[in-house]
């Protein structure tokens, strides 16, 4: 008898420790009261109790569901429940799977928990549904891009095309990969490609470039956005290009250029200066003509330079633009003094008029000039020989050769109406 007790006692210690030293947490419940009575320090740890905390406690206070957990506990063919959660002492809820094994003991049923924290596997398959949508979403934004967008490896095998690109080249997707890329780039644009290429590095990552083809017998454009994509050695396992048709932009860049050009060349060559300036009121264009005025050579000399500087008083600037926003945008025959490149002064007939931008606000002004100086010289020599020759005693007449009289000064006036010279007249 005294055998069979130290027996049990062995088995007792013995389960003690096989139950201290379980990998999972246990917990043993009172079947009729769900009172715990018993718990490894698996447990403790997972709910974060002490075993005294834990033994005031029914198994329905940890769980999340107290009544889809009896449920359970009521129901003798339920040995394991894969996913359920329970909360921690501070409440935080965590995934878990539950196996349970029914017994008696003592005139006790019982029902010992072994439970298995599911968070990392939970978390884990959480990761890889989301990945699985973010890959699924990510992927119908790429294949519904109107960019054309490709990879492939550093020797130029394609390794993805999306329906852009394949619709395109009018190729299909399996004919596609696994070719070489280089295949679709004419011969003569094969090198300006592959330097393209050559250039991208750790440093420059990326590189960019406009590529001008046919297809079906007109002029394409497209301007191709290269980069690198490098594993953690630095090493390029991979490029990604994506392309953008920029042929109607190049049309339009095209015309526009003409049309810039075919003004310019109009300006150039009027007589007259032309310039241009912004709100700021710095140079922005100058015509070739005024930087003949001016005595420049190069439009660079004069771009991005306050106008103010060349009027020979600065403050002529500021008084011509309000002038000018009073007079409704637009003033006529204003005769400025200007300096040119060697300081000289030089008289100018001004035409100046606002610019405005789209909301109608004041941005810049711009106008045409004539140098006046040399004008102005002889009309005041004119003007003082008119003096003199109007103030002179003497009479002055000028007579075309049939003797029509077309002047005469005033003197000339005062013999004319003498008496003497009337008399004279008559006989």
């Amino acid at each position: 008898m005294q055998e069979n007790i130290q027996v049990e006692r062995r088995k007792k210690g013995l389960y003690k420790v096989l139950f201290d030293v379980a990998f999972e947490a246990v917990i043993i419940i009172d079947l009729d009261t769900y009172d715990i009575i018993d718990a490894n320090p698996k447990s403790l740890k997972m709910f974060e109790y002490s075993l005294d905390e834990l033994l005031h406690l029914k198994i329905t206070d940890l769980s999340v569901d107290p009544e889809q957990t009896e449920i359970h506990l009521a129901n003798e063919n339920v040995h394991c429940i894969e996913l359920t959660w329970y909360k921690k002492k501070n409440n935080i809820k965590f995934p878990v799977e539950v196996t349970g094994a029914r017994l008696t003991y003592e005139d006790k049923n019982l029902i010992v928990f072994n439970i298995k924290d599911l968070t990392e596997r939970f978390q884990k398959r959480k990761m890889e549904e989301d990945l699985k949508i973010s890959e699924k979403r990510y992927k119908a934004i790429v294949e519904d891009q109107i960019e054309l967008i490709c990879r492939f490896t550093p020797d130029g095998l394609l390794t993805f095309v999306n329906n852009a690109y394949c619709s395109y080249f009018g190729k299909s997707y399996e004919k596609l990969i696994g070719t070489p890329f280089m295949e679709l780039i004419d011969d003569v644009d094969k090198e300006t490609v592959d330097n393209s290429f050559k250039k991208i590095n750790k440093n420059i990552p990326f590189d960019h470039y406009d590529y001008k083809f046919i297809k079906d017998g007109q002029v394409k454009w497209i301007h191709w956005s290269n980069r690198a994509i490098f594993d953690e050695d630095g090493n390029i396992i991979e490029y990604q290009s994506i392309g953008f048709d920029i042929t109607e932009r190049k049309c339009l860049e095209e015309k526009v250029r003409n049309s810039r050009n075919r003004y310019r060349a109009i300006l150039d060559n009027l007589q007259d200066g032309f310039y241009q300036t912004d709100k700021d009121g710095n140079v922005i264009f100058v015509s070739h003509s005024a930087l003949e005025m001016l005595g420049y050579v190069n439009r660079d000399e004069i771009l991005g330079q306050p106008i103010k500087n060349y009027f020979l008083e600065p403050d002529t600037r500021d008084s011509l633009v309000s002038r000018l926003k009073l007079a409704g945008g637009k003033l006529y025959d204003q005769e400025v003094e200007i300096l040119n490149k060697s300081g000289e002064v030089i008289l100018i007939s001004l035409n100046i008029q606002v610019i405005l931008n789209e909301n109608g606000e004041y941005n810049g002004s711009q106008g045409t000039f004539r140098d006046i100086t040399e004008f102005k010289r002889r009309m005041n020599e004119i003007i003082k020989l008119y003096h003199i020759v109007e103030g002179s005693q003497n009479a002055l007449v000028l007579m075309e050769l049939d003797g029509t009289i077309i002047y005469a000064n005033n003197a000339s006036l005062v013999v004319a109406r003498s008496p003497e010279w009337v008399t004279l007249v008559k006989k």
